[in-house]
């Protein structure tokens, strides 16, 4: 369940130009500020659309969901309609859930299981503006009307074993990303896409409460 639902999370697209795109000037004081924007919510709730292509099908997989979060604090990631999974972040750890088998698995913030989470989410440290600058090397980004994109090459090892590009698309107005592509190096492109973000307040405890229900660890 855990590598179907992170799957699902990671996020990212490149597109063909970016083969020769290397040499073009890339506007990444653009891209600071808008992540020091980004990390100055306090609170936000978006849904979500998140489509994965994969080489071995003939159609591509379509998931619905929601997420809640508290920049840099926490959050709670909703995906199916019924939910079938969903994966909450508390005191440091990730918790990851499967509602058919009623089954968990908790990871430290920090590991590299959840590590695709954390990214797409823009929570801690590799999400920040030189934490992605340490991972990917940006290779081109544009501006048109109210978004700025910016697409990147993966520049660490770790990186560079499972990716071919990521590509963010922002929105200039909310400083919040509109689009997250992800390519992988099996062919597999999953787009996360973010819908109708709100800003309001919402009872934090309650939406990163654990269940109370009997999951079983797994």
């Amino acid at each position: 369940m855990l590598f179907r639902l992170l799957a699902l999370f990671t996020l990212f697209f490149i597109s063909e130009t970016l083969a020769y795109a290397e040499d073009e000037v890339v506007d990444i004081e653009s891209l600071k500020e808008i992540l020091d924007k980004r990390d100055e919510h306090q609170f936000v709730h978006a849904k979500v659309l998140q489509t994965k292509e994969l080489p071995s099908l003939a159609e591509p997989l379509v998931t619905q969901g929601s997420v809640w979060m508290v920049p840099q604090k926490g959050f709670r990631w909703e995906l199916g309609q019924p939910v079938t999974d969903f994966a909450i972040l508390k005191d440091d750890d990730v918790y990851v859930y499967d509602k058919r088998d009623f089954t968990y698995d908790k990871h430290d913030a920090s590991s590299r299981r959840v590590r695709p989470i954390m990214l797409l989410l823009g929570m801690g440290k590799d999400a920040s503006f030189n934490g992605l600058l340490d991972n990917f090397k940006p290779v081109m980004s544009e501006t048109s009307g109210s978004e700025y994109t910016i697409s990147f090459l993966p520049d660490s090892g770790t990186m560079k074993r499972v990716l071919e590009g990521l590509s963010i698309r922002f929105d200039l107005k909310s400083s919040f990303p509109k689009e997250v592509v992800w390519e992988q190096k099996d062919g597999t492109v999953i787009t996360t896409n973010f819908i109708d973000p709100q800003f309001t307040p919402f009872t934090a405890d309650e939406i990163f409460a654990l269940p109370t229900e009997s999951y079983a660890k797994k």
